[in-house]
């Protein structure tokens, strides 16, 4: 039978006051793999946000773009047809 891994974490003080922090090699490896997911899931929360950002910006844009009056007659008879 295997023994079941245990975490530890060892907390000395020394005599000039700094704390000596001994973690086992096990817990060492489970804090990394959650250091790295945090990381990708916040690299990945960032694109999300440039991409929503570029969205909006590019609806601005397109948003503040001036249709000329015969262009925009043209784009309205367009539309009422193809809903026909």
């Amino acid at each position: 039978m295997h023994e079941p891994r245990t975490s530890t974490i060892k907390v000395f003080l020394t005599s000039s006051g700094l704390f000596v922090i001994s973690i086992t090699s096990h817990l060492q490896h489970k804090l990394k793999e959650r250091a790295e997911k945090l990381e990708y899931h916040k690299q990945r929360e960032q694109k999300f946000m440039e991409k929503k950002n570029e969205k909006k910006e590019l609806l601005r844009r397109q948003s503040s773009v001036w249709i000329d009056e015969n262009e925009l007659e043209k784009r309205i008879l367009n539309a009422i047809m193809d809903e026909s």
